[in-house]
């Protein structure tokens, strides 16, 4: 079951070659790893850009956001 979150988190990101790719992520206090990238796409609101990002950390798979705007992280959703 998908669960919305929709919070800010803290991320460690390797920024390079036009793109960027998150290492590790700290939601609630618990820091948790990036094991896998699953997926990765771009939406737009108005003129700003949003890197999606499915990830895998244990047995959880988590949808990170990445705002280049204000350079801002969210956790938009769990499953």
């Amino acid at each position: 079951m998908i669960t919305v979150i929709g919070e800010p988190i803290r991320v460690g990101a390797v920024f390079g070659s036009g793109e960027v790719l998150p290492r590790w992520f700290v939601w609630k206090g618990e820091k948790y790893p990036v094991e896998r990238i699953t997926y990765i796409w771009k939406d737009t609101e108005g003129r700003e850009t949003i890197h999606h990002f499915s990830v895998t950390s244990g047995a959880s798979l988590f949808e990170l956001c990445y705002r280049e705007r204000d350079m801002s992280w969210h956790l938009a959703a769990v499953e």
